[in-house]
């Protein structure tokens, strides 16, 4: 993956974030958070998957 393909990727999921707490919750403001639903975490994470994120490991 090029740098470019992997900031893409990164930009549309924050985007994708934005845009369903908006429809949720309406905007909130730059301090404000709220939990996700784990559903949607997952179906974003799925579909824009990042080379960062790995999930929980056991540790050893």
């Amino acid at each position: 993956m090029d740098t470019g393909n992997i900031m893409a990727i990164s930009s549309k999921s924050a985007m994708t974030y934005r845009q369903l707490v908006r429809l949720c919750w309406g905007y909130l403001g730059r301090d404000i958070r709220v939990p996700l639903p784990s559903c949607a975490v997952n179906r974003i994470r799925r579909q824009f998957p990042s080379m960062d994120y790995h999930g929980y490991e056991e540790g050893q």
